[in-house]
């Protein structure tokens, strides 16, 4: 995707791996998001809301240059998206929130996004806590296809009470950044809590956070740091699932460290998009391998070309982790049984609670199909009926 220079104002600093991961996910789940959309009907109308905007750039410091944050992302994307030829003669509408609550980063995205960088789109800032304007926000996305990126800067978090409504909200894709490393530092103040006013205020941010003060026992249950972690994620997935919705999430690791510092958890009512949203993550988790070998690379051997330099073509090259078709078409002989089922059943009992792909259910029925172990019949892709012999 071709960027336009952004102009020179205040930015974020150094965007590292992670960030760079998170922002590859949110731009290629948007023109998928805004695909799956547009192409089921003449019109649609779109809204998307960044919760924690920013100033609207990083700076490379490897390449000298400024970078794309999630509300330019947000807007070019949404821009191609409606200039696409595939959607020609298509009424496509669109609409985008910014909510940024420090004054300083307010006023450089307001400055940044005047001087033409907006790409043709309507948007609207506000200076605000995210919980401040909820009821505005649930108005934005009203009788619209909402996506909300939840990703607060830095060691900060979005009560769970505040983005309970937005997720439940039937039209509405949400992405959150659940910050692992944030957690597990101010769990380490569970012990002061009744001695220090500090202590007393980070752990029941952390409950805010989750909605309940379940996490306190599982940090007293468990011991090891791994366990906790899996226990604490589980326990946010079941608090989003609860309300009725998809979820799949994705870790991301320190630039340099063999340790998670977020996940991105992503919700929805839409089978179709968390299927695409599943594929988007697994590829970005891929991609997060390849740079940080590159940047291992270039800290043992500093001669070498700085990311911007990088051939783009190989560092996002697909190279998802095979899956044995033949293995997945004997568990879904094993988990179906005989008769007939729907493809989407299929898919929502294979890729919510397992780690494969619609790629890899599609090409393991088509191996049954092949050996003679299941017909199809139907032309829709979700609604096609699968006979297992």
């Amino acid at each position: 995707m071709s960027r336009q220079p952004i102009s020179p104002f205040p930015y974020f600093g150094e965007q590292k791996i992670p960030t760079q991961i998170k922002h590859r996910i949110l731009e290629r789940y948007l023109s998928a998001w805004g695909g799956i959309i547009c192409g089921k009907s003449r019109s649609a109308n779109l809204a998307f809301v960044d919760t924690c905007a920013g100033p609207g750039s990083y700076l490379d410091t490897r390449g000298k240059s400024e970078v794309l944050g999630s509300p330019l992302i947000a807007l070019q994307t949404l821009s191609e998206l409606k200039a696409s030829p595939k959607f020609s003669g298509k009424t496509i509408k669109t609409k985008s929130l910014l909510i940024e609550k420090d004054p300083s980063n307010a006023l450089a995205l307001k400055n940044l996004l005047h001087s033409g960088n907006t790409y043709g789109e309507e948007y609207d800032i506000k200076e605000s806590e995210f919980s401040l304007i909820l009821q505005e926000v649930l108005e934005f996305t009203k009788g619209s296809f909402g996506f909300i990126f939840a990703d607060p800067f830095g060691p900060s978090s979005i009560p769970f009470d505040a983005i309970s409504p937005v997720v439940s909200q039937r039209f509405n894709d949400v992405l959150i950044n659940y910050p692992f490393y944030s957690i597990q530092k101010w769990s380490g103040f569970i012990d002061d809590y009744d001695k220090d006013v500090g202590a007393k205020l980070r752990v029941d941010y952390v409950t805010n956070f989750f909605g309940s003060n379940e996490w306190i026992n599982i940090y007293h249950r468990y011991q090891r740091t791994e366990e906790r972690e899996k226990e604490w994620i589980n326990l946010y997935l079941g608090n989003l699932k609860a309300l009725g919705v998809y979820t799949t999430s994705v870790p991301l690791r320190f630039e340099q460290r063999e340790r998670n510092i977020f996940y991105l958890i992503f919700t929805s009512y839409n089978l179709a998009g968390l299927i695409a949203m599943k594929d988007t993550m697994s590829r970005g988790k891929d991609e997060e391998a390849k740079r940080r070998i590159k940047l291992q690379s270039q800290m043992r051997h500093p001669q070498q070309p700085s990311f911007s330099d990088i051939n783009e073509e190989w560092l996002l090259a697909d190279t998802v982790a095979e899956i044995d078709t033949k293995q997945l078409a004997q568990e879904i002989r094993q988990c179906f049984g005989k008769g007939r089922f729907t493809r989407k059943q299929i898919y929502e009992r294979l890729i919510l609670d397992t780690p494969y792909l619609q790629g890899d259910i599609d090409k393991a029925l088509t191996a049954l199909k092949r050996t003679g172990q299941a017909e199809y019949t139907g032309s829709t892709k979700f609604d096609q009926t699968i006979e297992l012999k």
